[in-house]
């Protein structure tokens, strides 16, 4: 290696040192002239904070009126043929406990958020149930709460549920394509509690039980003789008394079952479709990305966040996205609102215009840096606790998916028996940590970086060598190949020759390239003559390579 840096590893350097700049700044303004990690990692241990709470009725989140969205009308044809049939959801009869019981001091506060619930058309009363499960309370900002139905062990039974249509993660937010210098309006739409406005079909509603109460219960909670008769289903007038026990039901897809998501993604994917907004325009990994980027939108379950380069464009879209809204009867939460900003928090990222960045969220990422200096210093950690604190960094490493290379032994202590046991954590397992808070300034991904107008090929092996080889192309042809990068499963093929080698068969999606082995020119080709020459060489390489991907990253 030189000693004097080319160029390229100037440039590169250059590159390192603004990235490294503008995290510090997002640290000080974060977290001013302290760094308050000493002890923070112990909020990563199972056991620091409560995963649940005691229902608490009033504080309790609830729509007026419940079950307004016919759900199943609105998810696309495949997923409703399989809502159209319970035995579609449930191919046998679920073997689920009925034993399931409210302890006697928080019984008051459970009938009485029963009774709220009765009210505004969340849950009916049926004398029989075919699957039942817990509930209990999530706590939300404000001190408020979002109630959980427990549907861990009915999900188990359940047919295994469709993957939810378009989900965004990060890694969508790299999709996005804008020239350097052109503004960006972001939006955003927040539906208000939306899983209690789901309607859930009339053949899958007795399946989501809860613990029973008894009609005197229901009186005492302030509910007339008449309310309580009318949220009753299935059930005969001479048997209706004061004594009378009922199972309270879902007319609502809850919170805590496994199918919930998928229905709700579909629902907000129809609302989006509905406003106008092409179903390929909603980016997601698993799709294809489109080739006009004037207008993208992300979607994830009851969260809308549209990006837009006119901003008259913008507000004309966002009209009829909240008349679409309230056309298919799902509340929008105007509080949460974002319309033609410059900057925005979605997915847990911060996304703005000027620079044009996606970037990890400033309050989660410098929480997570904090958490992962503690353990660095004292070394001591459960694999539960680990796992919590890994899981962010993964979420984050969307951004930059070169991060996932870093992990190896980590995941070994993650599995570890004993998942909650505080023990030592291995050198290797550290080091994985440190090299991820080091790269952390990294993390940043530039949406508005051109593509370079070559393909590039390259190869390794320690049986033969290394090689790298070049083609020009246009910059669209580039794009073109660029919009592949976060797909998943896709590869790519040249048009073959005569005399080429037969290609060998592989899983994933080929994408034909209009260029021969011919068109390509070999700039590096160096044969392996032992396992340390080679490992040299790629080193090099790696640099290089590495340079190159945080330029155009």
């Amino acid at each position: 290696m030189n000693r004097v840096p080319s160029t390229a590893q100037k440039v590169t350097q250059a590159h390192v040192c603004r990235m490294t700049v503008c995290f510090l700044h997002r640290l000080r303004a974060e977290l001013g002239c302290t760094l308050p990690w000493q002890g923070s990692f112990a909020a990563c241990e199972p056991g620091a904070s409560a995963s649940y709470e005691h229902i608490r009725a009033e504080a309790v989140d609830l729509p007026v009126k419940a079950a307004t969205c016919n759900a199943s009308q609105l998810v696309g044809e495949e997923l409703r043929a399989q809502l159209r049939a319970a035995t579609k959801v449930f191919p046998s009869k679920p073997s689920v406990s009925m034993n399931q019981s409210v302890p006697s001091d928080q019984r008051a506060q459970y009938v009485a958020l029963t009774v709220r619930e009765l009210r505004c058309g969340k849950l009916n009363l049926r004398p029989d149930v075919a699957g039942i499960g817990g509930v209990f309370a999530a706590a939300k900002s404000g001190g408020r709460q979002r109630k959980i139905w427990n549907g861990a062990d009915l999900s188990q039974v359940a047919a295994r549920p469709p993957k939810p249509r378009r989900l965004a993660s990060p890694a969508s937010f790299l999709d996005i394509e804008v020239e350097r210098g052109q503004p960006l309006f972001f939006s955003k739409r927040d539906a208000s509690t939306f899983f209690d406005v789901l309607r859930v079909p009339e053949g899958l509603q007795t399946y989501f039980g809860q613990p029973p109460v008894s009609v005197k219960e229901l009186l005492r909670a302030g509910m007339s003789m008449t309310e309580v008769w009318e949220a009753c289903k299935d059930v005969a007038r001479e048997d209706f008394c004061e004594d009378f026990c009922l199972y309270p039901v879902h007319a609502v897809w809850p919170m805590g079952f496994s199918w919930s998501s998928a229905v709700a993604q579909d629902t907000t994917l129809a609302v989006c479709v509905a406003a106008g907004i092409p179903e390929q325009q909603i980016l997601c990994v698993d799709h294809d990305t489109p080739a006009c980027h004037d207008e993208v939108c992300f979607v994830a379950t009851d969260d809308t966040v549209l990006v837009h380069k006119d901003p008259a464009h913008a507000a004309k879209r966002l009209e009829k996205l909240d008349k679409a809204f309230e056309e298919k009867h799902v509340p929008r939460n105007p509080a949460k609102d974002v319309s033609l900003a410059q900057s925005l928090t979605a997915l847990g990222c911060d996304l703005s215009s000027q620079p044009a960045v996606a970037q990890p969220n400033r309050k989660k990422l410098f929480a997570c840096i904090c958490h992962t200096i503690d353990l660095l210093s004292h070394g001591k950690a459960s694999p539960l606790g680990l796992s919590s604190n890994l899981a962010v960094w993964e979420w984050f490493a969307l951004l930059q998916r070169g991060f996932f290379s870093i992990y190896d032994a980590v995941y070994g202590f993650a599995r570890r028996d004993r998942p909650a046991e505080v023990t030592t954590v291995p050198p290797p397992v550290l080091n994985e940590m440190l090299v991820t808070l080091l790269l952390a300034p990294l993390l940043t991904a530039q949406l508005d970086r051109p593509p370079l107008p070559q393909l590039i090929a390259a190869d390794a092996a320690p049986e033969f060598g290394f090689g790298v080889s070049v083609c020009g192309c246009s910059k669209a042809e580039a794009a073109e190949v660029c919009r592949l990068a976060e797909r998943r499963g896709d590869y790519v093929r040249l048009t073959p020759e005569e005399d080429d080698d037969a290609y060998v068969p592989r899983i994933g999606k080929p994408r034909q390239l209009g260029y021969t082995q011919r068109d390509f020119t070999t700039v590096i080709s160096a044969k392996a003559r032992h396992l340390d020459q080679l490992q040299e060489r790629l080193d090099a390489v790696s640099f290089v390579k590495g340079s190159h991907d945080l330029l155009h990253s």
